[in-house]
């Protein structure tokens, strides 16, 4: 299963020009792109700023899963407080 239908998206949403996409689209292709190269590790500076409550809570919820599956290590920078409380619970402890 693709990243984009774990998200609800098809693939036609590849083919939106960049000056079409929102804000949080355009986050959402930069989240995606990075998790393309398989990396060990995410710096995350507000990645969900731009995106209305049902995505973030979509990527969020997302992000959290793959941090399991694939043991990746994410550091998330935030300024919204519910995210620490929110999150901070579920997520894997550094070893």
């Amino acid at each position: 299963k693709s990243y984009l239908e774990a998200l609800g998206f098809s693939e036609v949403f590849l083919d939106k020009r960049v000056p079409f996409l929102s804000g949080g689209e355009k986050q959402l292709i930069k989240l995606l792109r990075s998790l393309l190269l398989d990396p060990k590790g995410l710096l995350l500076d507000e990645p969900t700023s731009s995106m209305d409550d049902e995505m973030r809570k979509k990527v969020e919820d997302f992000l959290l899963k793959l941090q399991k599956e694939l043991s990746l290590f994410i550091l998330w920078v935030s300024h919204n407080s519910d995210h620490f409380s929110l999150y901070s619970q579920k997520t894997i402890p550094l070893r």
